[in-house]
């Protein structure tokens, strides 16, 4: 259950209340963040910089969501900058070629080296809107489940599904049309 007292003094700028609730959601945090990172010192630094962002951003929550939700999405705001920072790719390629991918282009990929291959899918992601991006990167870079994903996107699990689909068909359509050169 959230400390609604804490919270609300938390956000009235009581900063024994702000570090009484850092103290009690650390776990928390940390459990989220070793969900998305293995190496122990980048679960340190983006523990951390979610940590500061707490901090420098306590005042504006609002109580509309769960303090818990809100974390969570700050959370993974930064994983994923810090993944695109530090241009960690790690597992995320097998994912990316899942079948509605695979089906259309498994031939121009096979033929590219990974490299070249994690280059020009980041090159497509990045044409996309951004909502669809955010979808295609909540599920295949941080391995969140549909229902998770559009919990961090404010949206309901059908429309996640369908900017996540709108992604898919996007980037599936651009690789059919050679986008890929091999």
């Amino acid at each position: 259950m959230e400390n609604v007292k804490l919270i609300n003094d938390a956000c009235r700028g009581d900063r024994f209340a702000l570090s009484s609730l850092l103290y009690e959601y650390r776990g928390y945090i940390a459990a989220l963040v070793s969900r998305f990172v293995e190496d122990t010192e980048q679960r340190k630094d983006i523990i951390q910089n979610v940590f500061l962002k707490v901090v420098n951003s306590i005042g504006k929550f609002n109580g509309n969501s769960r303090f818990t939700t809100w974390l969570f999405k700050i959370v993974i705001n930064e994983v994923t900058d810090f993944r695109r920072k530090n241009a960690v790719s790690g597992r995320y390629l097998v994912s990316l070629l899942d079948e509605n991918i695979e089906s259309c282009s498994t031939d121009a990929l096979e033929k590219m080296s990974c490299k070249e291959t994690r280059e020009k899918l980041n090159e497509l992601i990045q044409e996309l809107p951004v909502d669809q991006k955010t979808a295609f990167i909540l599920f295949y870079y941080e391995y969140y489940k549909g229902k998770d994903a559009a919990l961090a996107m404010n949206i309901t699990e059908q429309n996640f599904f369908m900017k996540l689909k709108a992604a898919r068909d996007f980037i599936r359509k651009k690789l059919k049309q050679g986008a890929v050169v091999c």
